[in-house]
């Protein structure tokens, strides 16, 4: 059986103090137990979002008991 990590990364031009403005990038995690659900939130990321998306996902095996 496999889950799937996926990591999207939200890049934002924010104030980071008072006089200094940067770009700056945030990891949001997503954890999907099938590869339907993956391929919902990646559908569904892509369809909501207003530019490009940026992500990277880590497949991992999961013993059939858990």
């Amino acid at each position: 059986m496999m889950r799937f990590k996926m990591t999207q990364f939200v890049r934002e031009f924010m104030q980071k103090t008072a006089d200094d403005w940067d770009y700056v990038e945030v990891k949001q995690k997503f954890i999907c137990p099938t590869y339907d659900d993956l391929q919902n939130l990646i559908l569904t990321l892509v369809d909501c979002s207003s530019g490009s998306v940026k992500f990277e996902i880590t497949k991992e095996e999961v013993p059939d008991n858990e």
